[in-house]
Protein backbone atom coordinates (compact mmCIF):
# COMPACT_ATOMS: atom_id res chain seq x y z
CA UNK A 1 0.00 0.00 0.00
CA UNK A 2 3.13 1.98 0.99
CA UNK A 3 4.12 1.81 -2.28
CA UNK A 4 0.95 2.35 -4.28
CA UNK A 5 0.65 5.39 -2.65
CA UNK A 6 3.93 6.65 -3.37
CA UNK A 7 3.14 6.04 -7.06
CA UNK A 8 0.16 7.40 -7.51
CA UNK A 9 0.82 10.79 -5.78
CA UNK A 10 0.58 12.89 -8.61
CA UNK A 11 -2.79 11.36 -10.10
CA UNK A 12 -4.27 11.87 -6.32
CA UNK A 13 -2.90 15.31 -6.21
CA UNK A 14 -4.53 16.28 -10.00
CA UNK A 15 -7.63 14.12 -9.10
CA UNK A 16 -8.07 16.59 -6.23
CA UNK A 17 -7.46 19.59 -8.56
CA UNK A 18 -9.79 18.01 -11.10
CA UNK A 19 -12.40 17.32 -9.01
CA UNK A 20 -12.35 21.10 -7.20
CA UNK A 21 -12.64 22.52 -10.62
CA UNK A 22 -15.62 20.38 -11.31
CA UNK A 23 -17.00 21.88 -8.49
CA UNK A 24 -16.50 25.10 -8.53
CA UNK A 25 -17.73 25.40 -12.24
CA UNK A 26 -21.10 23.39 -11.42
CA UNK A 27 -21.62 25.43 -8.52
CA UNK A 28 -21.99 28.53 -10.44
CA UNK A 29 -24.43 26.94 -12.84
CA UNK A 30 -26.44 25.92 -9.62
CA UNK A 31 -26.05 29.61 -8.44
CA UNK A 32 -27.33 30.66 -11.79
CA UNK A 33 -30.72 28.04 -11.80
CA UNK A 34 -31.08 29.99 -8.42
CA UNK A 35 -31.02 33.35 -9.47
CA UNK A 36 -33.30 32.31 -12.25
CA UNK A 37 -35.94 31.21 -9.66
CA UNK A 38 -35.78 34.98 -8.52
CA UNK A 39 -35.98 36.57 -11.41
CA UNK A 40 -39.00 34.19 -12.42
CA UNK A 41 -40.60 35.15 -8.91
CA UNK A 42 -40.61 38.41 -9.55
CA UNK A 43 -41.62 38.74 -12.94
CA UNK A 44 -44.69 36.38 -12.62
CA UNK A 45 -45.97 37.60 -9.50
CA UNK A 46 -44.49 40.76 -8.48
CA UNK A 47 -45.59 42.48 -11.83
CA UNK A 48 -49.50 43.69 -11.37
CA UNK A 49 -50.32 43.39 -14.96
CA UNK A 50 -50.09 39.64 -15.13
CA UNK A 51 -50.71 38.81 -11.54
CA UNK A 52 -54.66 39.60 -12.42
CA UNK A 53 -55.04 37.72 -15.14
CA UNK A 54 -52.91 34.71 -13.82
CA UNK A 55 -54.88 31.75 -13.36
CA UNK A 56 -54.80 29.51 -10.17
CA UNK A 57 -53.44 26.93 -12.08
CA UNK A 58 -51.28 28.95 -13.72
CA UNK A 59 -49.98 30.18 -10.27
CA UNK A 60 -49.71 26.46 -9.09
CA UNK A 61 -47.86 25.12 -11.87
CA UNK A 62 -45.09 28.18 -11.72
CA UNK A 63 -44.74 27.67 -7.71
CA UNK A 64 -44.30 23.93 -7.98
CA UNK A 65 -41.72 24.73 -11.24
CA UNK A 66 -39.36 27.54 -8.62
CA UNK A 67 -39.65 24.77 -5.69
CA UNK A 68 -38.47 22.00 -7.91
CA UNK A 69 -36.03 24.28 -9.61
CA UNK A 70 -34.87 25.98 -6.14
CA UNK A 71 -34.96 22.94 -4.18
CA UNK A 72 -32.55 20.56 -6.56
CA UNK A 73 -30.14 23.94 -7.60
CA UNK A 74 -29.60 24.39 -3.74
CA UNK A 75 -28.79 20.23 -3.06
CA UNK A 76 -26.43 20.26 -6.15
CA UNK A 77 -24.52 23.66 -4.84
CA UNK A 78 -24.15 21.69 -1.28
CA UNK A 79 -23.24 18.16 -2.91
CA UNK A 80 -20.39 20.29 -4.84
CA UNK A 81 -19.69 22.09 -1.52
CA UNK A 82 -19.05 19.06 -0.12
CA UNK A 83 -16.93 18.15 -2.46
CA UNK A 84 -14.66 21.22 -1.97
CA UNK A 85 -14.62 20.33 1.28
CA UNK A 86 -13.67 17.04 1.62
CA UNK A 87 -10.62 16.08 2.90
CA UNK A 88 -9.52 14.07 -0.51
CA UNK A 89 -8.20 10.95 1.25
CA UNK A 90 -7.55 8.20 -0.75
CA UNK A 91 -10.52 6.03 0.28
CA UNK A 92 -12.91 9.48 -0.51
CA UNK A 93 -11.94 8.58 -4.51
CA UNK A 94 -13.00 5.37 -3.94
CA UNK A 95 -16.56 5.77 -3.27
CA UNK A 96 -17.19 9.56 -1.52
CA UNK A 97 -16.13 11.85 -3.79
CA UNK A 98 -18.06 10.07 -6.97
CA UNK A 99 -20.94 9.28 -5.15
CA UNK A 100 -21.45 13.55 -3.98
CA UNK A 101 -20.32 14.40 -7.77
CA UNK A 102 -22.95 11.68 -9.26
CA UNK A 103 -25.78 13.26 -6.61
CA UNK A 104 -24.46 16.93 -7.76
CA UNK A 105 -24.81 15.83 -11.76
CA UNK A 106 -28.43 14.84 -11.08
CA UNK A 107 -29.48 17.22 -9.05
CA UNK A 108 -28.39 20.10 -11.75
CA UNK A 109 -29.79 18.10 -14.71
CA UNK A 110 -33.10 18.50 -12.91
CA UNK A 111 -32.33 22.17 -12.21
CA UNK A 112 -31.66 22.70 -15.66
CA UNK A 113 -34.59 20.77 -17.07
CA UNK A 114 -36.98 22.32 -14.70
CA UNK A 115 -35.63 25.80 -15.53
CA UNK A 116 -36.47 24.91 -19.40
CA UNK A 117 -39.80 23.99 -18.59
CA UNK A 118 -40.56 26.94 -16.52
CA UNK A 119 -38.75 29.05 -19.43
CA UNK A 120 -41.32 27.34 -22.17
CA UNK A 121 -44.46 27.51 -19.47
CA UNK A 122 -43.45 31.50 -19.41
CA UNK A 123 -43.19 32.18 -23.09
CA UNK A 124 -46.67 29.92 -23.28
CA UNK A 125 -48.13 32.13 -21.11
CA UNK A 126 -47.34 35.17 -22.77
CA UNK A 127 -49.30 33.65 -25.79
CA UNK A 128 -46.35 34.43 -28.50
CA UNK A 129 -48.33 31.75 -30.77
CA UNK A 130 -46.86 32.56 -33.72
CA UNK A 131 -43.14 32.13 -32.49
CA UNK A 132 -43.70 29.53 -30.06
CA UNK A 133 -42.39 26.28 -31.83
CA UNK A 134 -38.99 28.48 -32.31
CA UNK A 135 -38.40 29.07 -29.14
CA UNK A 136 -39.52 25.75 -27.68
CA UNK A 137 -36.89 24.36 -29.91
CA UNK A 138 -34.11 26.92 -29.24
CA UNK A 139 -34.84 26.59 -25.42
CA UNK A 140 -34.10 22.51 -25.90
CA UNK A 141 -30.87 23.53 -27.22
CA UNK A 142 -28.88 24.08 -23.83
CA UNK A 143 -29.99 20.58 -22.89
CA UNK A 144 -28.96 18.59 -26.02
CA UNK A 145 -25.90 20.82 -25.66
CA UNK A 146 -25.26 19.80 -21.88
CA UNK A 147 -26.93 15.94 -21.61
CA UNK A 148 -23.88 14.88 -23.97
CA UNK A 149 -21.38 16.13 -22.14
CA UNK A 150 -22.22 15.71 -18.97
CA UNK A 151 -23.78 12.70 -19.29
CA UNK A 152 -20.41 11.46 -20.36
CA UNK A 153 -19.03 12.50 -17.33
CA UNK A 154 -21.73 11.08 -14.91
CA UNK A 155 -21.77 7.76 -17.05
CA UNK A 156 -17.62 7.38 -16.52
CA UNK A 157 -18.35 8.51 -12.59
CA UNK A 158 -20.80 5.52 -12.06
CA UNK A 159 -18.50 3.51 -13.84
CA UNK A 160 -15.71 3.84 -11.88
CA UNK A 161 -17.42 3.37 -8.75
CA UNK A 162 -19.07 0.92 -9.17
Amino acid sequence: MMIFRREHKDLKKDGEEWMKTEAISHMITALIAIAFVAALSFFLMGNTTYVTSVSENTRLLFTILKSIIFLTSTSSMMFFQSILMSSFLEEDFHYKLPLKLMGGLVMLFLSLTSMLVAFVATISYLMLAGILPKIVIFSSVPVFLLVPLKLKLLGETIRSWI
